[in-house]
């Protein structure tokens, strides 16, 4: 299905429910198909064709899916920017993907149009918001479908990448992908008509637009738009519009059960709550599931380059509260040491997708096109490392780069970070290796802890004793106020390593062996 096929066939079976809804503001499905319908005949009117690039850097607003699906019906490709990025963030992706149009909000647009010599493709912005043109954009354009001839096959959108090193990638996916991905998160999160979803994910990330926002319209459902993370906010348009559904990291849930307003009589509406984009402990899940024993929580396992691929039911969670789940039977995903090569059961190995859902490639990087694709074979190595049990149930060990090889022996970071969350005075932790001359890396952690604490480094060492291996104990302990993080939440593991790589000289540092 065509992107902009996605909101026209809901426009046609509810034409007057609401499709968006905000503060105090709603948009039926009808109007909003027109309104996307305005834009891509601007667009067309501005010389904007097929394949051109249209950059998107605003927060969760109405005139954000106004802007997508228009750009989908102009033939165009929509490049999904955070708003959050620093300025040579910015200036780099607009850069790479070569970008036409930009659609701003007026905070931004400053900065973006003074970089315009620099973009000498890059024609004109739309600004979204007060004294912005985004309206008179819309105006006098007709509401009526331009019907171009567009190739189901051909690039749709373009999502960033939340690198934890160096500048984001940029993902490139299809018409036909972007709307498998919703096909499977329909079927793997049971979405329908009735859906009032709340939209606290950020519409420019993967989970929040596309694995969530996008199958929303796709069944016919309400999208109701947090304009940025709020607990009170969001409990409040939970209990104000019967909110049924949210997507939300693991940190949010985390914040909404310990913020002090959190009620579950007000959340009462909530039947489902999706996390995932970052691991969560099973400690907190069942925390949650115990705070909220109405709500039906579902992990969800994606990436950027593949979308939603793999799923746990509560029942399978139980059983194994490690695990990730089974791969959707939407998708299709293998564990493989190597190109060609399956791991056995218990064997750890990368998991690799394949299949319409997965990216064509990253814009203007052949290279690291060719390591996502290294067996040839269309598989799509995501990098991160699991094995499968007897059950069919995958366990996520770790992302491949973050591997610690210390004596030869592979240790980790996930493995100790999951020690650790188990420990009531910590709020979360990092690990990650520093170079050492005898054993070439030895783990090391950030950890930040809860409230008013006072947990010491040897406290953390000592809880370390008889629940990790000697050898994966970590050797430096670093009490954190917060740790870093990419505009897209993932934890900078480079940064911690730049900070506190220097040979370990602590009295935690102990023996590998």
């Amino acid at each position: 299905m065509l992107t902009g096929e996605v909101l026209a066939r809901s426009a046609v079976r509810f034409p007057h429910k609401p499709a968006l809804i905000w503060n105090d503001g709603a948009i039926s499905y009808g109007a909003l198909d027109e309104d996307a319908n305005r834009f891509a005949n601007g667009l067309i009117g501005a010389g904007i064709g097929p394949g051109d690039v249209v950059a998107v850097l605003c927060g969760n607003r109405p005139e954000y899916p106004i802007a997508y699906f228009g750009i989908a019906r102009a033939g165009a490709v929509s490049a999904h920017m955070s708003p959050r990025y620093l300025e040579d963030e910015i200036r780099h992706s607009l850069s790479l993907v070569d970008a036409r149009v930009a659609v701003v909000e007026t905070g931004l647009a400053g900065m973006v149009a003074s970089m315009m010599p620099e973009l000498p493709n890059l024609d004109f912005l739309v600004i979204v918001g007060e004294g912005g043109n985004f309206d008179d954009f819309l105006a006098g354009q007709s509401p009526h479908d331009p019907a171009l001839d567009i190739d189901l096959d051909g690039p749709a959108s373009i999502t960033f990448t939340g690198g934890t090193t160096g500048l984001p990638k940029a993902a490139r996916i299809t018409h036909r992908g972007r709307s498998h991905w919703g096909k499977v998160a329909i079927h793997d999160f049971g979405l329908d008509e009735d859906e009032i979803g709340m939209v606290a994910a950020p519409l420019y990330h993967a989970a929040g637009g596309f694995i969530w926002f996008q199958p929303i319209i796709m069944a016919g459902g309400t999208a109701m738009l947090q304009g940025h993370w709020d607990v009170e906010d969001f409990i409040a348009g939970v209990e104000r519009h019967g909110g049924t559904g949210a997507f939300l990291v693991p940190a949010q849930i985390s914040m909404l059960l310990d913020h002090p307003s959190f009620d579950a009589a007000r959340l009462g509406s909530l039947r489902k709550l999706i996390f995932g984009a970052a691991p969560a402990s099973p400690a907190l899940i069942a925390r949650a599931e115990a705070a909220l024993p109405h709500v039906h929580f579902i992990q969800n396992f994606g990436q950027t380059e593949t979308g939603p691929l793999i799923t746990i039911t509560a029942d399978d969670r139980r059983r194994k509260p490690d695990s990730i789940g089974r791969p959707s039977p939407l998708v299709e995903v293998g564990i493989f040491t190597e190109p060609g090569k399956l791991a056995a059961t218990g064997e750890i190995g990368h998991i690799c997708a394949r299949g319409v859902h997965v990216m064509q490639g990253y814009v203007d990087n052949p290279a690291e096109t060719a390591d996502y694709f290294r067996g040839g074979d269309d598989w799509g190595w995501t990098g991160d490392l699991a094995y499968v049990d007897e059950d069919g149930l995958i366990t996520l060990v770790d992302r491949a780069r973050d591997m610690i090889i210390s004596g030869g022996v592979n240790v980790y970071p996930a493995e100790i970070e999951r020690v650790l969350d188990t420990h009531p005075d910590i709020a979360e932790c990092a690990v990650f290796g520093v170079a050492d001359d005898r054993w070439g890396e030895l783990p090391a952690v950030a950890v930040v802890l809860t409230g008013d604490s006072r947990l010491t480094a040897d406290d953390i060492a000592a809880f370390c004793d008889g629940r990790i291996a000697r050898h994966k104990r970590p050797r430096r302990i670093e009490l954190v106020d917060a740790l870093p993080r990419s505009a897209a939440g993932k934890v900078l593991r480079n940064s911690l390593r730049e900070n506190y790589g220097s040979p370990i000289r602590s009295p935690v540092q102990g023996t590998p062996t």
